[in-house]
């Protein structure tokens, strides 16, 4: 009898430590679980902030302002085509002549400010820029990334892949008096990004979050400076 009542604490204990231990594994489970579900629901929030390293000027507009403006403004439904060189039949001429017109209706409407800039960048990195460099289009490129700057935007790579372009139609001295503000922007820019986290009273998931975006970030600023680099790097 004592032998059986020996067996049966040791049986019990060893149960006891299982249910422990899954107990454990479930609770670490769940809050793995817990962690990726509120990063996932981060993820937009911290995207939408993160779209302020490039759209620079974020006029004090409405959502229902800005919602009015593209119901209003025939000019404004142009933006998502404007993001294929597929479309206008191919031809960038036909894009930009759009865009220009865009550009002088909106230059004094707030609400418009933020549809000018992702046209005018579309403009440049969806079309001009894969387009054989000549004379015409390093003017048309010149005209769409001063557009650009105008209304705000702070696209720091695409200014610099637009500048490094424009070699052989701006002269250096041009080119450095454009990029020299710009590489100063950057620079406090990416200081900001290295910054330590504030972590306190966050949540795993939410740290998670913005490590990834500040990451991605510190990432692209870095691949600006370097095409920084090469628009200042004077023609062989």
């Amino acid at each position: 009898m004592k032998f059986q009542s020996i067996v049966y604490a040791i049986v019990m204990v060893f149960l006891f430590s299982a249910c422990q231990k899954e107990t454990q594994q479930l609770t670490e489970l769940s809050e793995k679980e817990r962690a990726k579900q509120e990063f996932i629901a981060e993820l937009p929030k911290m995207i939408e902030e993160s779209k302020t390293w490039s759209f620079g000027v974020r006029p004090n507009v409405s959502q229902e302002e800005h919602a009015a403006f593209l119901k209003r403004e025939p000019g404004a439904k142009y933006t998502l085509s404007l993001m294929s060189n597929k479309n206008f039949d191919g031809d960038w001429r036909k894009a930009s002549a759009i865009v220009r017109q865009n550009n002088e209706d909106w230059a004094d409407m707030p609400a418009a400010f933020m549809t000018a800039q992702e046209q005018n960048g579309a403009m440049l990195k969806d079309w001009l820029l894969k387009e054989e460099s000549t004379p015409e289009v390093q003017e048309a490129m010149a005209y769409h990334l001063q557009a650009l700057v105008d209304f705000g935007n702070h696209d720091y790579r695409l200014i610099a892949r637009t500048l490094n372009a424009l070699k052989g139609h701006w002269t250096s001295e041009e080119i450095r008096n454009f990029a020299t503000p710009w590489q100063q922007k950057l620079a406090e820019h990416k200081r900001k990004l290295e910054q330590p986290l504030e972590t306190e009273g966050l949540s795993e998931g939410k740290i998670e979050a913005q490590k990834l975006i500040r990451s991605n970030g510190i990432y692209i600023a870095q691949d600006a400076e370097k095409w920084f680099e090469r628009a200042l790097t004077p023609v062989r």
